[in-house]
């Protein structure tokens, strides 16, 4: 292995990281919102009409984790 390509796989690394980041802006999914389904209808009035249903995990109860012992 030469010095340039060393040089270059490191180059190559150190840049990996710069995009690799990690969890700086990680959320929670009972935090998002995701949309299930999108319908697109005419309206009275040459309107378009735009529908969507949305899961929102936090609202929906279920069960609070168990602990262990």
């Amino acid at each position: 292995m030469g010095r340039a390509s060393r040089g270059l796989r490191l180059t190559a690394l150190a840049l990996l990281f710069l995009f690799l980041p990690g969890c700086w802006d990680h959320r929670e999914v009972e935090d998002l919102g995701i949309v299930l389904l999108t319908a697109v209808d005419e309206a009275p009035g040459d309107k378009i009409r735009l529908e969507t249903q949305v899961l929102i995990p936090g609202a929906m109860g279920g069960g609070g984790g168990g602990g262990g012992v």
